[in-house]
This record gives C-alpha cells, structure tokens and sequence, in this order.
C-alpha cells in the first residue's frame, strides 16, 4: 500500500516511545525515502501533546516547504538537521531529520530482517499470481 503514495509525507516521532519504539518510523522512512522523518527528544508516545511547540514549529516549516515546492531541499528538513524548541514547562526539545538508517545492532538486524523477508515477498509473488516459473495451473 505504501507503493502508492504520491503525496509528501512527514513523520514526526518521538523518540522516547515505550510503546511504538522509533524503528517503526525508521522502517516507514526506509519504504518511503521521499518522507521527511524527524525525531522528537524529548518526547514519546503522544509528542503533539508532550512537545507541542517543536510538533507545531516543525509542521509549519514543513508545511511551508511543501506548499513552495521545496521540501525535499529546504536546509530545515535536510537529513542531520537539528533544531531546538522551547516548550511552555522550559523542556528544550531536540528536532533531527533523519534518514532512517539503522543506528545499533539491533536496527542493523531488523533492517536485515526487514530486507530479506521483502526480497523473498517480491520474489514469491509471481508464484502466488499463478504466472511465475513453476506456478501450479
């Protein structure tokens, strides 16, 4: 289903979440490499209300790049870019682009995972179609 998007998508993530851990975001940047993916510090599960201020900022300025046709170039939203936002308790919240890779071991292993189990999908679907090599009529 993600094949199909044609729109510019922008995942904004906390990267604190207990629940939906931040290799979920990685792994929808990694499907869509056009997403503009950003991580929130701190902030976890629900950073439009943990983080609202830098949620907000970071959703104008990509807003904003979209609406001017620059998104995938505005310095904002290139991969490494860090700003820093100021919330109503004082917490200074952390906003990186990033660009999905796999950061430790164990994101190295689920990407590989992740990898492989695609790459035996797209090789299968053929036979699952009934028009591979070897499909049963």
């Amino acid at each position: 289903m993600l094949d199909i998007i044609a729109c510019p998508v922008c995942a904004l993530y906390g990267r604190d979440d207990p629940w939906v851990v931040p290799i979920w975001g990685q792994r929808l940047k990694r499907r869509l490499p056009t997403a503009d993916y950003v991580e929130l510090t701190p902030a976890g599960h629900c950073p439009h209300h943990e983080a609202p201020h830098a949620v907000n900022a970071m959703m104008r300025t990509w807003i904003s790049a979209v609406e001017a046709g620059d998104h995938t170039t505005a310095d904002a939203l290139r991969i490494g870019a860090e700003s820093c936002y100021k919330e109503e308790d004082g917490t200074e919240v952390r906003a990186t682009v990033l660009a999905g890779e796999p950061r430790n071991v164990f994101e190295r292993w689920d990407d590989t995972k992740w990898r492989i189990a695609r790459a035996w999908r797209d090789a299968l679907r053929p036979l699952r179609r009934g028009s591979g090599v070897g499909a049963v009529r």
